[in-house]
């Protein structure tokens, strides 16, 4: 998956890996009924940057500045599209005033792959994280 992008490296794995991940336990809670309303580009990188992460979850006052957050996602939008290989379809959503980028699986067919197909399964586990840790 990795190799057409000259991306066929542990990290990189582990990362797309990741991404894919968060995007399945986001679904899962969906599933669950949690209100969540999309899972946003930023959102997502967010979640797979395990020091900012840990930052903002030690310290309830920690502050992210407006001119962070855009920084923090134009730095992972690459990252995020690249690793996952197209396996992800970013779109446009209205998120209360303003518009932001989404992701998701491109199909429900992409999930059915990367939970049940013994290729998707060895993609999947590159990344080390527990489930716990996603949600």
């Amino acid at each position: 998956m990795w190799r057409r992008l000259n991306d066929n490296e542990p990290i990189y794995r582990e990362d797309g890996a990741r991404f894919l991940n968060l995007v399945l336990a986001y679904k899962d809670m969906t599933a669950l009924g949690h209100p969540l309303d999309g899972l946003t580009v930023a959102l997502l990188g967010l979640a797979s940057d395990e020091q900012l992460r840990s930052k903002i979850l030690q310290d309830p006052n920690y502050e992210f500045s407006p001119n962070a957050w855009v920084s923090h996602y134009y730095l992972m939008r690459t990252p995020i599209m690249t690793r996952c290989a197209g396996l992800f379809d970013v779109t446009r959503i209205r998120c209360g005033l303003q518009e932001v980028e989404s992701a998701d699986l491109i199909h429900r067919s992409a999930k059915a792959f990367l939970q049940n197909d013994d290729c998707g399964s060895r993609i999947m586990r590159y990344d080390q994280s527990t489930y716990q840790a996603r949600v």
